[in-house]
């Protein structure tokens, strides 16, 4: 079996617009040091270097980098980009932990792993800097709490309807049935 996998310049970018991020950039730790400047290889791996040199060659010399392999990092990535562990942030760790073992180790499809977490990064992150007011998980108990209320064995809530056809039905008060 060929186990070397190239990623094509489009995911390599995406990648590296991850890699950017504020956020993941200062939690991608090698033990006491801060990543410097990071080179992307056409397998995914990544080498990171540890100190700002004139010449890379100097930094290969001194051991100032660390290599990672794709499945290294992407592990790394979900951890950091998953955040704090509550329960939101649990449902989207474990959800792309599952994503990573069928896509990356089974498939060897890194180009879809890079897409999820570009997609996660950029609209899944429920704590810290990059959190999103405009997302609104309808799983979140809060979330519940807040725009729900019991009437019987039913379950009220208040919802924007719609249609396939895209009329919209306006705002809705739906009852839903719970188990």
């Amino acid at each position: 079996m060929n186990t070397t996998v190239k990623i094509d310049s489009f995911h390599k970018a995406l990648l590296s617009l991850i890699l950017q991020n504020k956020y993941v950039r200062n939690n991608i730790l090698m033990g006491d040091k801060l990543a410097g400047e990071i080179e992307i290889h056409d397998d995914g791996s990544i080498r990171i270097y540890t100190k700002q040199r004139k010449f890379k060659w100097l930094c290969v010399i001194f051991g100032d980098f660390v290599d990672k392999s794709f499945r290294d990092l992407a592990l790394t990535l979900i951890d950091v980009i998953a955040g704090p562990d509550n329960s939101s942030n649990k449902r989207n760790f474990d959800g792309m932990t599952r994503e990573f073992m069928k896509n990356a180790v089974r498939k060897l499809n890194y180009e879809y792993v890079i897409d999820m977490l570009f997609d996660v990064l950029r609209v899944g992150v429920r704590d810290g800097e990059y959190t999103s007011k405009y997302l609104a998980d309808p799983e979140d108990e809060q979330y519940q709490r807040e725009h729900s209320s019991r009437v019987g064995t039913f379950s009220r809530m208040r919802g924007y309807a719609l249609l396939n056809s895209g009329e919209p039905l306006g705002d809705v008060e739906l009852f839903i049935k719970r188990p």
